[in-house]
């Protein structure tokens, strides 16, 4: 007798990869074709299954408003401002404030310095520091800051109800945080501006993290996942491939709306770079050159992912949440149990770990160079809003092709 082909055993004796038999066996499955097509087309027997298994979840069903909604979402909170405008506000008014380091007198580093070995200095700690220094700082504070959050809240995402209320918190913060900067022009203002930037990277970290959290009740609430958990002529392996189906389905459509949103900002905002600003030397100059323009931009940007996010927060069912707490626990401390119960368990789980400490480093260089990223682009654009948002135009093309 053969062995049975199931997802965990994909290999013949051989080496050869059974991968594709199962899922053939398994699309073959005449229930399952519907199923795999629309997540919500269920006929009567289905129905039928799902008023009486006393298998699925009661949650709320998933409906079509709440998956669009939670797709719109990640529309808006694309990320964008976060590496553009928002880093090139904050150089701007500490170069404003700052003095150059071979030549205090020539008042601030807005003045044009010859030596291309001169750096922009402001005041920190009761020192000096390089500007690039001080937006490495600004982004180490803020990481720091949700890594201790997410230990202490990170139980608020994965149990009970309470991850719709911290993920609109967050979006709230984020989204007042990165319009706050639209009217910080001066240089004055550079601390306010350091402020709303490590508030902006905390909301917007949240709001991935708790947004991420939504994604499995929403997923595993569809009706074809439901009906499939309910269905008693289904397989276990049958079952599994519904959910997996639908799960990659959901994942892969809300990462491209983040891409799409991405793509509608950066193609309005690009528009709006090439419009004339001012008359000056007989020649109009266009908006994007003008240091404003990152103010609007960061503006339009927190109002966009305003507008995007609200309905996810109109559409959400009562009952919608994760699982109950383990017992002897409270939101307070499963956070920190769990990483306590992880780092027992190191021995037995070594390429785990191996893994999640090469994905952190991983993150953490991505971010690093992101960040140096904007930094070395303000001071070749000198800050110039409109070539960074025609910049990001082709990154928004290409990332969803």
């Amino acid at each position: 007798m053969s062995e049975e082909v199931t997802p965990t055993n994909i290999f013949t004796d051989d080496g050869t990869p059974q991968e594709n038999l199962w899922a053939k066996k398994v699309t073959n499955n005449a229930i399952l074709k519907d199923i795999f097509k629309n997540p919500f087309a269920l006929t009567d027997e289905d129905r039928s299954y799902l008023e009486s298994s006393a298998v699925v979840e009661r949650q709320p069903e998933t409906s079509r408003r709440e998956l669009w909604s939670y797709y719109l979402y990640y529309n808006g909170d694309n990320g964008f401002t976060m590496f553009s405008y928002l880093p090139n506000i904050l150089q701007t008014t500490a170069y404003e404030a700052g003095v150059w380091s071979n030549n205090s007198t020539l008042g601030n580093c807005l003045v044009k310095n010859n030596d291309t070995n001169a750096v922009c200095l402001i005041p920190w700690a009761g020192g000096q520091i390089p500007v690039a220094s001080m937006v490495l700082y600004v982004q180490a504070i803020s990481f720091a800051l949700q890594f201790v959050l997410f230990l202490c809240f990170g139980g608020l995402a994965d149990y009970g109800k309470w991850n719709k209320y911290i993920l609109l918190t967050a979006t709230v913060l984020g989204c007042v945080a990165q319009f706050i900067p639209a009217f910080l022009t001066q240089g004055s203002q550079w601390n306010a501006m350091m402020a709303m930037m490590i508030l902006s990277w905390i909301g917007y970290g949240a709001s991935l993290v708790f947004y991420a959290a939504a994604f499995p009740p929403i997923a595993d609430n569809l009706p074809a996942v439901r009906a499939a958990r309910a269905n008693p002529k289904l397989s276990a392996q049958e079952k599994a491939a519904v959910k997996e189906k639908w799960l990659n389905h959901v994942s892969a459509i809300s990462t491209t709306y983040s891409n799409v949103g991405f793509l509608i900002v950066t193609g309005i905002l690009a528009i709006v770079a090439f419009a004339a600003h001012a008359y000056v030397d007989g020649a109009w100059t266009y908006f994007g050159a003008a240091p404003l323009f990152n103010n609007v931009g960061a503006g339009f940007c927190a109002v966009f992912w305003a507008i995007n996010a609200v309905w996810y927060f109109i559409f959400i069912p009562r009952g919608r949440g994760g699982p109950p707490l383990p017992p002897n626990s409270n939101y307070i401390t499963v956070g920190p149990k769990s990483v306590l119960r992880a780092l027992r368990e190191i021995r037995k789980l070594k390429m785990a770990f191996i893994y999640i400490i090469a994905y952190f480093m991983f993150a953490d260089g991505v971010n690093t160079m992101n960040t140096m990223a904007g930094v070395v682009q303000g001071q070749i654009t000198s800050f110039n809003g409109g070539i960074v948002t025609v910049l990001n135009l082709v990154s928004a093309i290409t990332s969803i092709l």
